[in-house]
């Protein structure tokens, strides 16, 4: 039975890993922006003024209710490199093409 030593257990880690342990240039590539800009997670609850609006559970009923459907605008771009970053940018509201 062969045993492999400590050193040489290391010596294959690193042979596997190929480089890849440098660091990433894409923000999708790197696990520390996963929750960048990302609301944490939280049991789905609404706040009524009464207790009937309560028995309802109809969200709409609560003055905090904010639905989101409806028309959105958006960018679409064909590469990452080509983003906008919308908290810097100086947008017109119909987002016209440049």
């Amino acid at each position: 039975m062969n045993k492999i030593k400590p050193a040489g257990l290391l010596a294959m880690l690193c042979v596997g890993f190929n480089g890849k342990l440098s660091a990433q240039n894409n923000d999708w590539e790197n696990p520390k922006l996963l929750d960048w800009n990302k609301e944490k997670a939280h049991a789905s609850f609404m706040l009524y003024d009464n207790a009937a609006d309560v028995q309802k559970d109809d969200y709409s009923k609560s003055q905090w209710h904010k639905s989101l459907n409806g028309t959105w605008k958006f960018v679409y771009v064909d590469k990452y490199a080509n983003r906008i970053n919308f908290s810097t940018e100086d947008l017109d509201p119909g987002l016209s093409k440049k």
